[in-house]
């Protein structure tokens, strides 16, 4: 935990790799790695507040397993082997566990929740999108292809979007029904989160390659090739993206960050890093934070992306930084 204004360390916990973005809420960080365990720390201290050890569906995948989300006074969380677990987030104990029960997929998605479902993406032979009952972990619809979907679901409104595999496109479902509503071919897998906004959908390949396509068409409305020469990522992810108002704040696989024009892709400023970006860029209080896998952590002025403060962290980073108040709210 360190000061946003400042990046001086404020505390330190140890724990398993991870590669989930955690959640801060009511003065507690939720937190999830790969050695089976949903942790819960005091957000100002970093003492454990409890600790939960998930049993089924862990892989022990270098930081892959673990992801969790907080909505309706429930934490849920997925296990890169298949399963998610719906917690009592007060005390860390379980409500109900899905489990996909196979050996040949694997779940490297964040559960994303909206009218009462809980919606996780599932790679391999036989993977799909799954809509489970938020109270109950009952499936209420899905939708499969050969290969699954290793892209991370983004609800926007009724229309939820994810990322596929074999072939790489990308798909449009009703969030209520499961219905397709739409599918492009971008080209490569999509990982990363895609982004909504100003009538486009942003999307991060895995070539490198920022693709704007319309809402409206479903078609492509700009393409942006990242650059940089950075060493290969442990995890790749293509593009990392984040959107605010008409800039879209890109990480890229080669170690720069970027600044873009959301309406046509042009460039309004880049910063060098030194290894690639696996995790989108996180603009707080007039500040954008930037990660990467040698363990940077830089503050940028969103307008300039001049370096406000710089620091060097233990490990490699692969999720973005949560920005809280003081209190850790």
């Amino acid at each position: 935990a360190l000061n946003a204004q400042t990046g001086a360390q404020e505390w330190r916990t140890a724990m398993a790799a991870t590669a989930g973005r955690a959640v801060v809420a009511g003065g507690v960080l939720y937190i999830g790695s790969d050695d089976g365990t949903i942790r819960a720390l005091d957000a100002a201290t970093g003492k454990t507040r409890w600790t939960f050890t998930r049993t089924v569906g862990v892989s022990y995948r270098q930081g892959q397993d673990g992801y969790v989300t907080l909505s309706g006074g429930t934490l849920y969380a997925t296990s890169d082997g298949g399963a998610v677990y719906a917690l009592d987030p007060a005390t860390g104990k379980q409500r109900w566990l899905w489990n996909e029960d196979t050996q040949v997929n694997h779940l490297y998605t964040t559960p994303v929740v909206g009218f009462g479902l809980v919606y996780v993406a599932s790679g391999g032979l036989t993977g799909a999108v799954y809509a489970l009952d938020a109270a109950t972990g009952k499936i209420r619809w899905s939708a499969g292809q050969a290969g699954g979907f290793d892209g991370q679901p983004v609800l926007d409104g009724d229309t939820l979007y994810v990322g596929a595999n074999d072939p790489d496109t990308f798909h449009a479902y009703n969030a209520h029904t499961g219905a397709s509503l739409w599918s492009y071919n971008v080209g490569p897998q999509i990982h990363s989160v895609p982004v909504v906004g100003s009538g486009l959908i942003y999307v991060g390949g895995m070539d490198a390659v920022v693709y704007a396509l319309s809402a409206t068409t479903h078609s492509q409305a700009w393409k942006f090739q990242t650059g940089g020469v950075a060493s290969g990522p442990l995890i790749p992810s293509g593009a990392a993206l984040s959107l605010d108002g008409q800039t879209l704040y890109v990480g890229g696989q080669g170690g720069d960050a970027y600044a873009l024009d959301a309406t046509t892709g042009k460039v309004v400023w880049t910063v060098k890093l030194s290894a690639p970006i696996d995790a989108a860029p996180t603009l707080v209080g007039g500040t954008l934070f930037v990660v990467s896998e040698a363990g940077d952590l830089l503050a940028l002025d969103p307008a300039s992306g001049a370096v406000v403060w710089r620091t060097q962290l233990h490990g490699a980073i692969f999720a973005p930084p949560v920005v809280t108040a003081p209190s850790g709210a």
